[in-house]
């Protein structure tokens, strides 16, 4: 999906949200903290699968945080971060997010 510089952000969603528009989500792992009354985040695994719209099936999973910001109209997200694992090994993202922490870091393999 690349990188987005702001204020790209709708062109971004744009482009992208027609191609996983048959997609399915769901999350594991759900951590809400409240950090005070008018802040606070999340954090997640989240699982998209589906067909592309160039008809390719595709199934990620990546880690998700979210930082939200009570207004007077609600909740409101203000920030959000994605990532893959990354094996440090082969240097290549891990789409399934399976790698522990430990598995990730490990530099040589045996």
């Amino acid at each position: 999906m690349g990188n987005v510089p702001r204020p790209g952000f709708r062109a971004h969603y744009d482009r992208i949200t027609p191609y996983l528009a048959d997609a399915q989500i769901a999350f594991r792992d759900l951590e809400v903290m409240a950090v005070s009354e008018s802040f606070g985040y999340a954090t997640a695994l989240q699982r998209y699968w589906g067909t592309a719209a160039d008809g390719n099936a595709f199934d990620f999973t990546f880690r998700t945080t979210s930082l939200l910001r009570k207004r007077a109209d609600g909740w409101r997200y203000v920030h959000e971060h994605f990532s893959f694992p990354v094996d440090m090994v082969t240097r290549t993202a891990d789409l399934t997010s399976g790698l522990s922490a430990k598995e990730a870091m490990k530099l040589q393999k045996d």
